[in-house]
């Protein structure tokens, strides 16, 4: 449902509020406009700051630079603490409608970024009650947030289909990361590509205008970064918006996360090389999201093909591929993650929750995962699996689980406490007063702590275990034995 238009007298009267404000002039330079951005900002003039973005945003527009444009606006609510909100949403509805007519697409705005934004709060206030009451587990917690943010991009697709027209050939958006494995926290990003049933230039050129569409309404839900100082963390907070790594259907110049199963599946049978390790580990792990669901189960079955493919002189009694590419991720992550034991001695210092505690647990079982060709996609999952299957002792899934349980509780916390994607945990002393940078991180309780120390123990043991899987590749699994974790 769109926004109540504003009256021409109530848009005026909201813009020279702006330019009343210790006289913002007219100024057509950016680099002159930031300038005094960064003054408003050293003498705490909020108002002046507004007045100054806005400039910045409509700079942008009139040049076409929508992407850039949304993200300014989208800061300039959040400087005003979301007063004027109903005139800023028109500005931001007034982008994407400008976008569809400079691409020559007839379609109009539905006028939904208030109603998104809400969806996305009511989400994280439910699951949160949930949790905090025990209602739910911390991982069908993330499990829930996952669908429902899987929710909210599915209907933004479909509004960007409506929008655009209908596509000239069929397809499927698939989900990646956290994701795919049901583990986003409440200010995850998003990962996902578009498959499609023909890949000729007219339908890629479709389906790149869908994703600028898309990436422009998932702006709009407020949580993209932008820096508009010097020095200083995003004005916007960081959480629900793309994957600025990459692995999204626009992807990066020197590829695109958009085409058919065979194109994309073919990924998996590239050499592994520091540059593409992210997209090829991103792209073994999936889950279907809206679209046809056929084109996914094809994906997912021509990559089952490049890494069942036997190796070797004789292919027909050599190993499949996948054990030869876990390995390799295995080797890469044991020397990114195995933990630095003068290190984690001393947890009296700033912590990076998910570097340190979940991705080193994460990675690994995404590992054996691969090996084993597991059917389950979610850590906790992988790790029951692993033990029906006799490839971990009962001992070790039960340590396991724990340690994977507390390394996504404290996230999870860390996110709920941030209002944002910082991950970062800290233990105060008794006697320490917090500054204003402490302050911004999560605090470590006696209990995190004592969590912290036991998850640590279980991630070294662990590492040791995949030290010895390394040398023997993969042929004696050191996972299996009851003491591998003490």
């Amino acid at each position: 449902m769109a926004l109540p238009p504003l009256t021409s007298q109530e848009t005026q009267q909201i813009s020279l509020s702006f330019a009343t404000s210790s006289s913002v002039n007219s100024i057509d330079s950016e680099e002159e406009l930031m300038q005094q951005l960064q003054q408003a900002k050293d003498q705490d003039d909020l108002l002046l700051q507004g007045g100054l973005l806005e400039q910045l945003g409509d700079l942008a527009f009139s040049k076409q630079n929508f992407i850039k444009a949304v993200k300014i606006f989208n800061a300039a609510l959040v400087i005003n603490h979301l007063e004027n909100s109903q005139y800023f949403y028109q500005k931001l509805e007034e982008i994407e409608n400008t976008f569809l007519q400079s691409h020559s697409l007839s379609g109009r705005s539905h006028g939904n970024v208030e109603k998104h934004r809400q969806t996305v709060a009511k989400i994280r206030n439910q699951v949160d009650i949930d949790y905090c009451h025990k209602k739910t587990d911390t991982h069908h917690t993330l499990v829930n947030l996952t669908n429902g943010y899987k929710q909210v991009l599915c209907s933004l697709v479909e509004e960007a289909v409506q929008c655009i027209g209908p596509p000239p050939t069929g397809f499927a958006f698939m989900g990646m990361g956290s994701m795919a494995r049901g583990e986003m926290c409440p200010f995850s990003d998003l990962e996902f590509a578009i498959l499609i049933e023909k890949d000729t230039e007219k339908n890629l050129r479709y389906f790149q205008d869908l994703s600028r569409l898309i990436e422009i309404k998932i702006i709009n839900l407020g949580e993209t970064q932008f820096r508009g100082f010097a020095q200083e963390e995003s004005i916007t907070p960081i959480g629900l918006s793309m994957d600025s790594g990459g692995m999204t259907p626009l992807g990066h110049e020197k590829y695109q996360l958009i085409g058919t199963a065979q194109k994309l599946a073919q990924y998996q049978a590239d050499a592994l090389t520091e540059e593409n390790s992210f997209l090829i580990n991103g792209l073994s792990t999936i889950c279907f999201l809206t679209g046809k669901e056929s084109l996914v189960e094809n994906y997912l079955e021509e990559v089952r093909k490049i890494l069942d493919k036997k190796m070797g002189a004789l292919h027909v009694f050599g190993k499949p591929f996948r054990s030869f590419r876990a390995i390799d991720f295995l080797r890469k992550h044991v020397e990114d993650y195995t933990p630095n034991p003068h290190a984690t001695a001393d947890l009296s210092r700033v912590l990076g929750l998910k570097k340190e505690l979940y991705r080193p647990i994460q990675a690994l079982l995404g590992d054996l995962r691969m090996f084993y060709a597991l059917n389950s996609t979610n850590s906790f999952d992988c790790i029951r699996e692993l033990c029906s299957r006799n490839l971990l002792s009962k001992e070790v899934e039960k340590n396991l689980l724990k340690a994977l349980n507390d390394a996504l509780g404290n996230r999870y916390e860390a996110h709920v406490y941030a209002k944002c994607k910082r991950e970062l945990g800290y233990e105060f002393k008794s006697e320490e007063e917090m500054d204003p940078e402490t302050e911004r991180l999560f605090p470590l309780s006696n209990v995190h702590i004592l969590g912290i120390t036991e998850t640590f123990c279980v991630i070294t043991s662990l590492y040791k275990a995949a030290n010895v899987f390394l040398q023997t590749q993969g042929e004696v699994n050191s996972f299996a034995k009851p003491s591998v974790i003490d």
